[in-house]
């Protein structure tokens, strides 16, 4: 009787029709393997009956392809929904089957979609197929096992110039066919298996798997879909020869992939890779052989793998593999088994064993819903389209987080998109064109929504730009950053007419008409990058383009001119200087205020604590710090007096839950303790948990309050009575030792969007309001008129409004303290509205004055420098020389590194920013220690930084620079980190210390083509919640302005740091009549790509530090060589056998960044 899927209970099984009979005659019906190319018209329902196998009980398994190579096993993205319907079609039109594969080696670049236009390849002469096979597989490419260290590669690797299958793509075009099947009638329960990823191929590359893993690749897409969107996989292993010894062998590869294992155990990386959650999904080996065509001995190799998988199998816990498929039977290539009799009698023998996978060996372990989790069904197709364009799509979306997706209120789940280049980097959207699409109702778990009139605004750019789409809880979060996967796709954007210009990426300005004509000539040497785009001025009524050395003016169309800015600067400096004399009357009134407000504060105090009963009561409270689970070192530190908030807090659980349970819940949501200072729990029982100058934060509400929980959640009920006293006894105790006023009571909901403490605290029964009111019957309770002590005078205010005397201690004294407190407070907060404006005001125009300074100093430079060379006989008027690097101690290889984890790599064309750091901690604390410390307790690969600079301003490379590694979260992959030893919290490094940061810095951005703009703190970062480089990094001193300032001076050379006049010249030969043109022009992109100094002379290139001779003796001699070495020059030539290889070894230099064959840099 046929199962239900119509598998079989075997694991037996081969790659197509007609070697059945083996199994049929061995009483073990095991697995047929058919591959079918359906294409991707949705108008086709064509399809095959499987029943004459399925009927005799074999299990029949079907691989749907789009095609064959060309045509990629899936299509093209933009066809993705075409191929779902024709995978449906076949599906409901064909018999005898219910398990299905979607694709085939998706990693492997041969089964990449290749453009309509191309032919498909010729099978190799001689090679006879039949009509419904390909031509020729891509399987007998060299290259299809890419990783493998054998040199064996093709001369053209197929499909490396195709748009990769990228995880996030297959996942799409999987999670649709799934979904097409599963709609079909009978076909609901159908297994739709995940596609097998070819072992050993490293040719799909993508952030996060840069060295293109295939296990990475694998276990990216079951990540992706999770155990509820997925049936199943299948797989593919081989062995590298006929031995049966090499079954069970442990052999693993070379490095990068040591860990992954060489022979036909290459399954179990796949497997162990699996997800835990989708370990109860079947597994089938759906091809397996000797990777050459199969050698007709009885070997026992085809016995030893069926063993290998029942030893497998037969392991308590393993995941159960369903099915071992031989490639193949038939003779459609050179891997056929028919004819091949030593072969045949090795399979007869392991059918002999029976070998069967076990039911239920796994159990599935129940899904955990994220909160947000999002699938989208339907949507996108936008391909190509122009510069400026607002197009309208549709999208269907469903459900299958755990939270609801509100279309209205304080959060609303929205639809929106994020822009990158090709180089993965952020495309500037304007605010207003950053469009977000609402929801049409809200949608519950499991619910799919249809959203239609979606609209998206083509960034001002060009090229093929990635599109993100991607939901959006307003001011909460992306979908994507809580690990859901968006829909992304590739659109063509071609330039508008209104865009015709230029995008400076350090500033994200245009530049475009007659002011990139002036741009272009001049040069940033003179301009600087530009700061504002094209506008007109309100006075000169002209076109105006500010820049960061020059303003630029349309004084006639197509005609620019200099605007002269030494007015306005000298007009803002009057405007400023004015500006800071009211400043500075009003800061002394605030202080004043301030002064007032702190002895007030200090005779309301006083007066309270001189009554009988001693004032407000401290309540009874139970310090029981140091009995819960906590990792001190790890909270932030402050003063007492930062505290400027009682923050309520409900624990949003069952009020009797216990405060060690409690602490735990923190401590796995990655905090160092529990996260409150207070916990009363159910009985009203008052609990210390923290001392105050603890908090697991030093930003926002954490930062700045006191962390008080109420055991509960209070979304419905208020908290109990004897909740309500006991918080306010301690909230009156509290406002009173810290100097509070009862505004200083908040809930967390007041600060952030969260629903604690509960929906009762302002809405409903609004328990806040009946707390404050508590707090102050526990005030007045405690402040009844009793003996009182006179209370301090304050100091006298430059215009004091008269008071009338009252009596210290009594409860008139109380009520006019609080009076003039609160009158007090009224005006300070008035002259601090007053002032923020004024700084406000003051701030754009200083940082307009700032700039302004600097460009007049930095023209100054440049004239006294110009002047200097003048009167010396005309000197060297060229820029300033390349820098040298700087002394470097290069330890990489002397720190400890991890065991087994791996930092990943990557180009150094991908560095676009270099972070700065400090290490917040005593400057004397050993390189060694800060790896040990990123090593054994964070559990990284090595440690984060690449390169460390001590006081003392010697200089330490700790990482190679190709190395991504961790120092700036969510944006390791393009920065370089740079650690300044010490802890700038409130001073700022030493000169000397700056100094060196200042000279590797700016010879880091002349190595990597980065832009004054791109250096940037760990604070400034996005999604880092830190005060790494310490707070006098942008704020007093700004010990950034110091070290760009002194970056600014090394990279001018200003300093004396180039040593040599000329840094790097390049030397040309000439002779009357001819010079070396070709030479010339082959070294055009290494004048591009490194700046140096050019020219014909040796005496020039005497006075530089580097020289490279371009070509050979027959140019610029030997004779020369030795003149310029004697000078004390560094000197390479370049020469090839031609001009041909001369440019090819100046163009690899170019592509590996590098400017010397032979030095360092």
């Amino acid at each position: 009787m046929a199962r239900p899927l119509l598998d079989s209970e075997f694991i037996y099984g081969l790659h197509d029709s007609g070697g059945e009979d083996l199994m049929r005659a061995a009483r073990r019906p095991g697995w047929i393997v058919f591959s079918e190319r359906i294409g991707h018209n949705p108008r086709d329902f064509g399809s095959r009956d499987y029943s004459q196998w399925s009927g005799d009980d074999f299990g029949v398994i079907v691989r749907l392809n789009n095609g064959y190579e060309p045509e990629g096993t899936i299509p093209a993205a933009d066809q993705y929904q075409d191929f779902a319907r024709r995978c449906g079609n076949f599906v409901r039109n064909s018999d005898g089957c219910h398990i299905w594969i979607i694709g085939n080696e998706m990693n492997f670049a041969a089964e990449r979609p290749a453009p309509s236009s191309r032919r498909a390849m010729r099978p190799p002469r001689g090679v006879k197929r039949d009509s419904d096979e390909p031509d020729w597989t891509p399987r007998e490419l060299p290259d299809r096992f890419s990783a493998l260290q054998e040199g064996r590669r093709s001369r053209r690797t197929r499909g490396a110039d195709r748009d990769p299958i990228t995880p996030e793509m297959y996942v799409r075009c999987y999670r649709l066919c799934r979904e097409a099947i599963h709609s079909q009638p009978g076909h609901e329960d159908d297994q739709v298996l995940v596609g097998p990823v070819a072992p050993w191929n490293n040719q799909t590359q993508y952030p996060g798997n840069e060295q293109g893993d295939w296990v990475t690749y694998f276990a990216d897409i079951l990540s992706a879909l999770g155990a509820v969107q997925c049936d199943g996989f299948a797989l593919h292993t081989y062995t590298h020869g006929s031995d049966a010894a090499l079954v069970t062998s442990d052999a693993t590869m070379e490095a990068p992939f040591e860990e992954r294992h060489y022979q036909f155990r290459a399954y179990r990386d796949f497997m162990q890779a699996v997800p835990q959650s989708m370990r109860h999904l079947p597994a089938y080996i759906t091809e397996t052989g000797q990777i050459d065509e199969w050698e007709d001995v009885n070997a026992g190799w085809v016995q030893a793998a069926y063993q290998e998988i029942e030893d497998w199998n037969e392991q308590e816990g393993n995941q159960q593999i369903h099915a071992l498929v031989l490639y193949r039977w038939s003779r459609h290539d050179k891997w056929y088994i028919d004819g091949k009799p030593n072969v045949i009698e090795d399979f007869k023998e392991a059918l002999g064993k029976g070998y069967k996978w076990r039911v239920g060996a796994v159990k599935p372990v129940p899904p955990q819903l994220s909160e947000y989790k999002a699938v989208f069904v339907q949507g996108g197709g936008l391909h190509a389209a122009e510069a400026g364009q607002t197009l309208v799509t549709h999208f269907v979306v469903r459900n299958e987080g755990a939270k609801l997706w509100r279309k209205g209120g304080k959060n609303p789940v929205r639809l929106g998109t994020r822009w990158q280049n090709e180089a993965g980097q952020a495309v500037f959207v304007a605010p207003e064109s950053d469009f977000r699409t609402a929801l049409p109702s809200d949608v519950k778990t499991g619910e799919t929504v249809t959203i239609d009139h979606v609209k998206v605004k083509i960034p001002l750019a060009e090229g093929n730009l990635r599109l993100t789409w991607d939901l959006v809880e307003e001011d909460v979060t992306w979908f994507a950053d809580q690990g859901n996967t968006p829909f992304v796709e590739t659109v063509n954007v071609t330039p508008s007419p209104e865009m015709q210009g230029f995008f400076e990426p350090a500033t994200k300005k245009w530049v475009r008409g007659p002011f990139l004509d002036a741009y272009r000539l001049y040069g940033l040497d003179v301009t600087g990058y530009p700061l504002t785009d094209q506008y007109v001025d309100a006075a000169s009524k002209l076109q105006t383009q500010y820049f960061q050395r020059v303003a630029m003016e349309e004084h006639s169309p197509g005609r620019i001119r200099f605007r002269l800015v030494g007015q306005e600067a000298l007009l803002a400096q009057t405007e400023i200087d004015g500006l800071n004399a009211d400043i500075a009357r009003l800061t002394a009134d605030i202080d004043q205020l301030h002064r007032e407000i702190q002895a007030l504060q200090e005779a309301l105090k006083d007066a309270q604590q001189n009554k009988d009963d001693g004032g407000v009561p401290k309540p009874a409270i139970e310090d029981i710090t140091d009995q819960l689970p906590r990792t001190a070192k790890d909270f932030k530190r402050r003063q007492a007096d930062a505290i400027k908030y009682l923050v309520i807090n409900h624990t949003g659980g069952p009020a009797d839950l216990s405060i060690d349970k409690l602490a735990g819940y923190h401590r796995d949501r990655g905090y160092p303790g529990l996260a409150y200072h207070y916990v009363i729990d159910g009985d009203g029982k008052i609990m210390q948990t923290n001392p105050w100058t603890d908090t697991v934060s030093d930003q926002g509400y954490l930062g700045e309050g006191l962390n008080i929980a109420i055991a509960g959640k209070f979304d419905n009920e208020p908290p109990s009575d004897v909740q309500l006293q006991a918080a306010a006894q301690l909230c009156a105790w509290l406002l009173v030792e810290l100097r509070l006023l009862p505004d200083a009571i908040k809930g967390v909901s007041e600060f952030v969007s969260t629903g604690s403490p509960g929906a009762q605290w302002l809405k409903g029964q609004r328990y806040k309001e009946r707390l404050l009111a508590l707090v102050e019957e526990v005030v007045e309770d405690a402040t009844q008129p009793g003996t009182p002590t006179p209370a301090p005078t304050p100091d006298p205010a430059p215009t004091p409004d008269p008071e009338p005397p009252v009596d210290p201690g009594s409860a008139a004294e109380l009520a006019a303290l609080r009076e003039k407190l609160q009158r007090r407070d009224a005006e300070l907060a008035e002259a601090q509205t007053r002032l923020a404006a004024m700084e406000s005001e003051l701030a754009g125009r200083d940082t307009r004055l700032t700039e302004l300074q600097r460009q007049i100093t930095a023209q100054q430079t440049e004239i006294d420098r110009l002047r200097a060379a003048l009167q010396q006989g005309g000197g060297d008027l060229s820029t300033p020389a390349p820098l040298s690097p700087p002394a470097i101690h290069d330890i990489t290889d002397e720190l400890v590194k991890h065991p087994t984890k791996k930092y990943a790599t990557r180009k150094l064309d991908k560095i676009t920013h270099i972070c700065i750091h400090h290490s917040a901690a005593p400057a004397t604390i050993p390189i060694q220690n800060v790896a040990e410390y990123h090593v054994n307790d964070r559990g990284w690969p090595g440690i984060g930084y690449h390169f460390y600079v001590k006081p003392d301003g010697a200089t330490y490379q700790t990482n190679h620079m190709e190395t991504v590694s961790y120092q700036v979260a969510d944006n390791n992959h393009y920065t370089v980190g740079v650690c300044v030893a010490g802890d700038f919290t409130y001073q700022p490094p030493p000169a000397t210390q700056v100094e060196a940061a200042a000279r590797l810095v700016a010879w880091l951005m002349q190595e990597l083509d980065i832009p004054e703009a791109n250096i940037m703190g760990h604070k400034e970062y996005p999604k880092n919640d830190t005060s790494c480089p310490g707070e006098t990094w942008l704020k007093n001193v700004t010990w950034k302005n110091t070290l760009l300032d002194k970056i600014r001076s090394v990279r001018s050379g200003l300093d004396g740091y180039t040593g040599k006049r000329i840094g790097h010249y390049v030397l040309f030969w000439q002779r009357e009549d001819t010079w070396a043109q070709q030479d010339w022009r082959a070294a055009e992109a290494y004048f591009g790509r490194f700046r140096p100094t050019a020219g014909f002379s040796v005496d020039d290139a005497q006075t530089a530090e580097y020289v490279t001779i371009v070509g050979g003796d027959a140019g610029v001699s030997f004779e020369a060589e030795r003149t310029l070495q004697t000078a004390g020059c560094k000197v390479e030539r370049l020469a090839g056998k031609d001009f041909a290889e001369t440019k090819k070894i100046l163009d690899d230099l170019v592509a590996s960044g590098r400017r010397f064959l032979t030095f360092p840099g």
